[in-house]
């Protein structure tokens, strides 16, 4: 039997012949490889950067820190015993501050990095001045993840 699974932002699970199951993961989590499964198709995104920060503005004054850059996206196909425990991890939110943003995190499956891994993009710069403006992050890279397909996150 053959099972598609698509995980981090959405989970899928079909079965080639009979149905489909759709699972979320918003967060860490984890899932048992059913019975008769030894196959998931999976799709995965990182997370984010944050926006660079920005001192407090009064007036005519702007400050514009560089936005967050986005995260890159990966597929692939994961061969799977049935009734493994698969530990998924999914980029946290990544807060922004006053300063340079920080980095999004990475989003996989424990064990399985060298199949499935999306990198986060980067953060944005900091503005330090007036009517400055400043760099965004570069999106999480290709380059930066494993998957059978990948994409570059927009910077």
């Amino acid at each position: 039997m053959k099972l598609k699974l698509s995980f981090l932002f959405v989970f899928i699970i079909s079965y080639a012949w009979s149905q489909t199951i759709t699972q979320t993961f918003n967060a860490n989590g984890t899932f048992v490889v059913p019975t008769g499964v030894t196959t998931l198709n999976v799709r995965a995104w990182g997370g984010g950067g944050a926006g660079g920060g920005s001192p407090a503005a009064s007036g005519v004054q702007a400050f514009n820190g560089g936005g967050g850059g986005g995260a890159a996206y990966v597929t692939g196909t994961l061969s799977v015993t049935p009734g493994t425990t698969l530990n998924i991890i999914v980029a946290v939110t990544t807060p922004g501050t006053t300063g340079d943003g920080a980095a999004g995190g990475n989003s996989t499956i424990e064990g399985y990095e060298s199949s499935i891994f999306a990198a986060g993009g980067l953060g944005g710069k900091a503005s330090e001045g007036y009517y400055e403006t400043k760099p965004g992050g570069l999106g999480g890279q290709s380059d930066d993840s494993n998957g059978a397909v990948k994409y570059n996150g927009e910077n």
